[in-house]
């Protein structure tokens, strides 16, 4: 809350800050603009602001741009919710597909809640001082100024999916527990986890009702023992997989997909005698292809 405290002074220093918006420019299929339990059909064209929700259905695809220039795609079956959109008052108000700046045009501060389902970005570098995330109830993804993939789902078994890649540029993943240290995943990379599952007791559960001392239900109980520990996270790291490098290419065509990595140079095999021979003849051919300053 300090960090967005500050930013704030330090736009309005600059000129003041606005509550930004985002609009609807490409759907296929279907999805819903929700304002608290005001539901509308979402459709091309339909804008969306702080603290609404936005979602598709099955089968459906939207595009996105926010006022900051942000473009996301939404894939099938998910949800999203604008927890903070705000930017400095000379920032792109109208935002447009053409829009060809390969930089932010001023401050602003955008948080989403991927609440399920997969969301695609392509953020054009952000301004000093900017921020852009994506929370998860797994962990928080930052960007910076990338193309890049956050998908969160929950397993029928209870278990909490949560996967970030990265096209280009580079995006770093805290995650929920304080204890692990922020992962950074650079481009043409991305980080599986799989969580343990959600508590199934919510937070605001009211407590359980006060057992008097010697009641029947204590002499019934034995000894406690601790509850056992949750199940580890399991995290790893690997090389996007072609059809996902298609799918954010597709999704961003701004952005050129990695180079493939350098080939490893050809084993030396020889004896060390036959490779000072090799070089021998490498410079003899030299001497003769190439002629002479003074033309002999």
């Amino acid at each position: 809350m300090l960090k967005y405290l500050l930013s704030f002074v330090a736009i309005n220093a600059l000129g003041g800050v606005i509550s930004g918006q985002g609009t609807v420019t490409v759907l296929e299929g279907a999805g819903e603009v929700l304002e608290g339990e005001k539901a509308t059909a979402l459709a091309v064209g339909s804008v969306f602001k702080e603290g609404h929700t936005v979602k598709t259905g099955e089968k459906s695809k939207s595009e996105l741009f926010l006022s900051n220039g942000i473009r996301l795609v939404m894939l099938p079956t998910s949800t999203i919710i604008v927890k903070n959109l705000k930017q400095g008052e000379g920032s792109l108000i109208a935002p447009s597909p053409d829009n060809k700046s390969v930089k932010e045009t001023s401050q602003s501060f955008t948080d989403l809640e991927v609440v399920s389902g997969k969301v695609i970005g392509d953020v054009k570098k952000l301004a000093s001082g900017s921020t852009f995330t994506l929370k998860t109830p797994v962990g928080v993804v930052n960007i910076k100024g990338t193309v890049f993939s956050v998908e969160y789902r929950v397993n029928k078994d209870g278990t909490q999916s949560f996967n970030v890649g990265c096209l280009v540029g580079r995006v770093v993943v805290q995650m929920a527990d304080p204890k692990v240290a922020p992962v950074s995943i650079p481009a043409g990379k991305q980080m599986c986890i799989t969580a343990p599952p959600v508590k199934a007791v919510a937070d605001n559960a009211p407590p359980p009702p006060d057992k008097k001392e010697g009641s029947k239900d204590d002499k019934k109980e034995g000894p406690k023992e601790d509850a056992p520990p949750p199940p580890p996270v399991e995290m790893k790291m690997e090389a996007l997989p072609p059809a996902e490098v298609k799918q954010l290419v597709i999704s961003a065509p701004s952005q050129p997909p990695p180079p493939p990595p350098a080939p490893p140079p050809p084993p030396q095999t020889g004896s060390v005698d036959n490779i000072v021979n090799r070089l021998d003849q490498i410079q003899l051919s030299d001497t003769v292809i190439n002629p002479s300053p003074t033309g002999g």
